[in-house]
């Protein structure tokens, strides 16, 4: 489930204001990096800990150290995207 924050939900008196928006973004996107460097230390370390065999298969362990990187990668994007779509303003669209 995704929380949707944008300024059409905001209403007066509740306490979301633009500015609690673009903060709000910019704190889930540091906190999005922690989870980027995670990423980062699986996919520099798998390798490392877990090497190739010489049949080229790879231990379970480094197949679930892989896996969770990419994982994280591909969570990481839609989560980055998705705050900077919610905290971007809205741009009116010319009527046609």
């Amino acid at each position: 489930m995704t929380a949707n924050i944008d300024s059409t939900h905001a209403k007066a008196g509740d306490g979301i204001t633009p500015e609690f928006i673009a903060a709000s973004g910019r704190a889930a996107i540091r906190a999005l990096r922690g989870l980027e460097q995670t990423a980062i230390m699986l996919e520099r370390w798998a390798p490392e800990c877990f090497p190739a065999g010489e049949d080229g298969k790879v231990h379970f362990a480094r197949a679930l150290m892989e896996s969770a990187a990419e994982e994280i990668r591909k969570a990481w994007k839609t989560a980055i995207d998705e705050t900077v779509a919610a905290t971007r303003p809205a741009i009116s669209q010319p009527e046609k």
